[in-house]
């Protein structure tokens, strides 16, 4: 957080009130999506759209399937680099930021997800804490 708030032109230290591992804390996850016996409907993505309302996310995955959408609503699969961190900006940290940093809509695609293998993930994430985020001026990006 110290690297966004330098980005930002703020003090290394502006999130540090706001991310002292109070409540809500923390998360680091497990996430199993199990395989399947028969191919799905393709209307229904694995894992639906979605942002995380945290500051960010680490997911640290070596499966396929993870997609990303750009500003023009357009899917790209997220590329597999072996021993790689995917790192997805969240819902707090574009307020944060007046929306110059935009939160990471993504998704878990059946097509590049393999049916007839487990997908696994271990995403950790990041939250400001409950008494302290709102007290936070925002900033603006220049």
């Amino acid at each position: 957080m110290s690297c966004f708030a330098a980005h930002m032109g703020l003090p290394k230290v502006f999130f540090a009130a706001s991310h002292s591992r109070l409540l809500p804390g923390n998360t680091l996850k497990s996430i199993k999506h199990p395989k399947m016996t028969k191919e799905p409907d393709d209307v229904i993505p694995r894992l639906s759209e979605h942002t995380v309302w945290g500051s960010l996310t680490l997911f640290f995955t070596e499966s396929p399937g993870l997609e990303v959408r750009d500003p023009n609503n357009q899917w790209h699969d997220v590329p597999v680099i072996p021993d790689g961190i995917i790192i997805n900006i969240g819902d707090a940290l574009s307020l944060w930021a007046s929306k110059k940093l935009k939160s990471t809509v993504h998704r878990i695609s059946w097509k590049k997800a393999p049916m007839n293998k487990d997908r696994y993930s271990i995403p950790y994430f990041v939250h400001p804490n409950f008494s302290k985020c709102f007290s936070l001026p925002r900033p603006m990006l220049l």
